[in-house]
C-alpha cells in the first residue's frame, strides 16, 4: 500500500509503463505473425488455380492495412480471364477503399472497354469513393444514353459514391424504375 500521493503516483506510472511495454510486445508479435503470412498469401493470390487465388485474396482482404502490400497483385488480376482470380482482386481492392486509388486507372480502362456494361468494376470504384474522381468522365460518358439502362443505374450509383451529388442519386433511382 502506498503511503503518500507521490509514492502512489510513482507506482501508478510504473504499472502503466509495464502495461504499455506488454501491449507493445503483443502488438509487435501480432504484426510479425501477420507479416509472416502476407507474403506467402500474395504468392498464392497469383496461383494458377482460381480457387487458391480467390481464397488467398479473401484472406488478405481481412488483414486490414497490411493488405495494402498486396495491391499490386490485385491490380494485375483485375482483368484476368479467370473469374476466381478477378474476384480475389475485386474483394481486396474494394476492402481497401480509398487506399486502393492506384487501381483506378486500370478500372477505368476495363469499364471503357466493356462500354460501361459491368457491375464488379463499378462496385469497386464506388468502394474507392472520392479517391476515384478521375473515373468521372468515363462513367459520365457511358451513363449518357450509351450503356443499357440496368448498367446506367449502376453507373449513376458509382458516380454518387464518388461525387456525392444529389443528381447522381436521383438518376440512379430513375433508372432503377426504368428497367
Amino acid at each position: 500500500m502506498c503511503e503518500d500521493e507521490g509514492e502512489r503516483q510513482a507506482t501508478f506510472e510504473k504499472l502503466v509503463a509495464e502495461l504499455y511495454q506488454r501491449g507493445k510486445g503483443i502488438s509487435m508479435a501480432s504484426f510479425l505473425e501477420i507479416d509472416a503470412v502476407i507474403d506467402p498469401l500474395r504468392v498464392a493470390m497469383m496461383d494458377r488455380s482460381s480457387d487458391v487465388s480467390y481464397a488467398a485474396g479473401q484472406m488478405i482482404s481481412r488483414l486490414g492495412a497490411v493488405s495494402l502490400r498486396a495491391l499490386p497483385e490485385a491490380i494485375e488480376l483485375l482483368d484476368h480471364p479467370a473469374g476466381g482470380r478477378r474476384g480475389a482482386a475485386f474483394t481486396l481492392v474494394a476492402n481497401l477503399g480509398p487506399q486502393a486509388a492506384a487501381a483506378v486507372p486500370k478500372l477505368i480502362r476495363i469499364i471503357d472497354a466493356k462500354k460501361g456494361s459491368t457491375t464488379a468494376e463499378l462496385t469497386v470504384l464506388a468502394a474507392i469513393g472520392p479517391a476515384a474522381a478521375e473515373a468521372g468522365p468515363v462513367l459520365e460518358k457511358w451513363a449518357a444514353d450509351k450503356a443499357p439502362n440496368n448498367y446506367r443505374s449502376r453507373l449513376h450509383f458509382t458516380l454518387f459514391h464518388i461525387r456525392g451529388h444529389t443528381a447522381d442519386l436521383e438518376n440512379f433511382v430513375r433508372f432503377m424504375f426504368d428497367r
